[in-house]
């Protein structure tokens, strides 16, 4: 029945009967794996999370709903509330490797998201008149940067690379737009 309700996008629906399943763990675990296959199959994705959050605001302490609701998360990349939801069930389950593997590819993914994010508005500033004569000597410094990004083969790479960025061109226009103000 909750697969059904998912099917038909009513998740408040789903969340109704996913929540009366909660006590009983075995039922409980069940409904969320074949729920969560089939969200992964198929794509149910705003459905489940509508349904996982109504489940969990009636039982936050719930940990199985924490560790569904994140993976659901890191799947839509939702990453800052997939590293939270993964961060609350590794305070009550440490030890658990996938668990800990999710959660470090979604603080990763986050950070990098972020990352990029600060990187195009930095790229977005060559266009500002007033930022010009900083973004010319920072030039050829982004474009050696871009092609690292573009040759990176591993996160860890990436994040040097934007980092590098982030303290050359990102601090220099910061001062420079501070000391004008």
């Amino acid at each position: 029945a909750v697969l059904e309700s998912l099917r038909a996008a009513r998740g408040d629906e789903a969340a109704a009967r996913l929540t009366p399943l909660i006590g009983n763990k075995e039922t409980r675990e069940k409904v969320l794996r074949r729920a969560y296959t089939d969200f992964r199959a198929h794509g149910f994705s705003r459905s489940m999370l509508d349904a996982l959050d109504a489940a969990i605001a009636t039982h936050p302490e719930e940990t199985a709903l924490r560790y569904c609701r994140g993976f659901v998360r890191l799947r839509l990349k939702l990453l800052r509330g997939a590293e939270s939801d993964l961060d609350h069930v590794l305070q009550r389950q440490p030890g658990s490797d996938a668990i800990q593997r999710a959660h470090e590819v979604a603080a990763r993914s986050w950070r990098h998201e972020r990352a990029a994010a600060l990187a195009r508005a930095v790229a977005n500033a060559a266009r500002d008149t007033k930022t010009r004569g900083i973004w010319l000597r920072e030039a050829r410094r982004q474009s050696d940067i871009q092609a690292s990004l573009n040759d990176a083969g591993s996160r860890q790479t990436i994040m040097m690379i934007i980092g590098s960025l982030l303290v050359g061109g990102t601090v220099v226009l910061a001062r420079r737009l501070t000391l004008r103000g």
